[in-house]
C-alpha cells in the first residue's frame, strides 16, 4: 500500500532502542528453559509500564513493556517466540505475547507488538 511508506518515514525517528534477543529453545532435563545465543535487534521501540499495587498486607510493583518492531525498519525483522528473553536497559524480560499487525486491506505483516513481562 502506497501510504505505508509515508507512515514508515514518520515512525523511523521513534525507533531509538536496540535489544538483545535470546530465542527459547527447550527445557533441559531439570525443566529449566534453554535459549539460543543472544542476537541484537536494532531500530525498535520499548515502552515500559510500571504498575504499583497495594493491599492491606503487601505492596507490589509489576514492570511490563511493549516492544514495537516494523518491517523495513527493524533489523532483523522476524516474528519472535513466546517464552524467549529480551534484555533492554539492563533488565531481563520474558516474551508473553506477540501480536501480528497487518496492513489495511492485505495480509502483509506491517509490524509486531511484543508484550513483555519482567522476569
Amino acid at each position: 500500500m502506497r501510504n505505508i511508506n509515508s507512515l514508515y518515514r514518520l515512525i523511523k525517528p521513534t525507533l531509538v532502542h536496540k535489544v538483545q534477543y535470546s530465542e527459547y529453545k527447550s527445557q533441559d532435563r531439570n525443566h529449566k528453559p534453554t535459549y539460543k545465543d543472544a542476537e541484537t535487534i536494532e531500530h525498535v521501540r520499548v515502552d515500559i509500564t510500571e504498575t504499583y499495587n497495594q493491599t492491606s498486607n503487601s505492596e507490589t510493583t509489576t514492570i511490563s513493556a511493549v516492544l514495537f518492531m516494523y518491517r523495513t525498519l527493524t533489523t532483523p525483522f522476524k516474528r519472535l517466540l513466546e517464552k524467549s528473553i529480551i534484555v533492554h536497559g539492563g533488565k531481563t524480560y520474558k516474551i508473553h505475547k506477540v501480536v501480528d499487525c497487518t496492513e489495511p486491506y492485505s495480509d502483509n505483516v506491517f509490524s509486531y507488538e511484543v508484550e513483555l513481562i519482567e522476569s
